[in-house]
């Protein structure tokens, strides 16, 4: 990834991608300010680039900027103030986090030396990945420096999803290739595991609402012969004594970004045979669905409060992106890549 080449051997092909564009108009030149969506692939991953002012889409965009694929099944973006990272898992299980300029997806540099990177998140001047198939661990990366530390952080199986709240990381241990019910909860100073949280099974995504509750997705376990699931559902962990109360759910999703929160961080997003919404203050999970479909993905802009669906329907042609109002009205369709499974917002 760091041999690339030069802007300009670029620039014929880029104009023919971003038909959106004026003929003077130099795809490589444009600063990315909009959406960004992550197509995993069928083979290779990439990503899509949405100028939500004009409706212009450029596909493929890592690569039109970079001339180099991004890599087989990326995972995971996160923002820092001036870099995207972004999980990329290969056929192997082996890996690396790509790092590019947040104003225009130019390469500044990777790190590798993964087992099986899932996600990634941000918080002041550090990157945290989560690493493994079985027993997992949490690598920490400077961004001011552009450098990993040699130690990680042992936690439990299959560890996804990631968030801070509070000066402590909470990392979703979704059993990988295994089984987990808990949620490891680091020190961010330390960086030592301080205590662990049992959830329903298969944690995988997370979010904090206004109360400083976490909210966690777990998907359960599966039972492949009759189609069922064991221990699946909602668990909702205390800010102050991570105490937990749980929803159960009799058919959940396997969509990569199950949950999701409004801006004002009062109404609970998550995915099942629909799309729910939830109030945090709610004793019971609501019965009728906020949007009649399911998806792989779902983010909410926090410009717009729009909810941004991923809609899977080929895993080896393109797929859309369907943007909803926080009261379910489809407003836009886009056509993205294959296989997109999450949305970033970089204004």
């Amino acid at each position: 990834m760091k041999n690339l080449l030069k802007f300009s051997f670029l620039f014929v092909t880029c104009m023919l991608v971003f038909a959106a564009c004026s003929d003077d108009d130099d795809a490589l030149s444009i600063e990315m300010k909009g959406v960004l969506v992550l197509n995993e692939g069928s083979g290779t991953g990439s990503i899509s680039y949405i100028k939500t002012e004009t409706d212009s889409i450029l596909n493929n965009a890592f690569k039109q900027v970079n001339s180099v694929d991004l890599g087989s099944y990326p995972q995971a973006m996160a923002l820092s103030d001036k870099y995207i990272f972004i999980t990329v898992t290969t056929n192997t299980g082996a890996g690396l986090v790509e790092v590019v300029d947040r104003s225009n997806l130019k390469h500044v540099t990777y790190f590798d030396g993964f087992s099986y990177p899932r996600e990634i998140t941000v918080n002041g001047n550090y990157a945290y990945v989560s690493n493994g198939k079985y027993k997992g661990a949490i690598h920490t990366i400077s961004i001011s420096a552009l450098t990993m530390d040699e130690d990680s952080i042992l936690v439990g199986y299959g560890p996804e999803k990631m968030i801070v709240n509070k000066g402590k990381l909470f990392v979703a241990n979704s059993g990988g290739y295994g089984t987990d019910s808990t949620v490891s909860v680091i020190d961010i100073n330390t960086k030592k595991v301080v205590d662990t949280v049992f959830v329903k099974h298969c944690p995988k995504d997370m979010v904090i609402d206004a109360n400083g509750n976490i909210w966690v997705y777990c998907s359960g376990v599966p039972n492949y012969s009759n189609g069922t699931f064991y221990n699946s559902g909602i668990s909702k962990i205390s800010s102050t004594d991570y105490s937990v109360k749980s929803f159960d759910l009799s058919n959940p999703s396997y969509a990569v970004k199950s949950i999701a929160i409004n801006n004002a961080k009062d109404q609970v997003y998550f995915i099942t045979d629909a799309v729910y919404c939830m109030d945090i203050d709610a004793t019971s999970l609501p019965i009728n669905s906020l949007i009649d479909d399911s998806f792989y993905g779902i983010d909410v802009d926090p410009l717009t409060d729009n909810i941004w669906a991923c809609d899977v329907k080929s895993y080896s042609a393109p797929s859309d992106v369907v943007v909803y109002s926080n009261t379910g009205q489809e407003l836009k369709r886009y056509t993205v890549g294959v296989i997109p499974n999450s949305c970033i917002f970089n204004r």
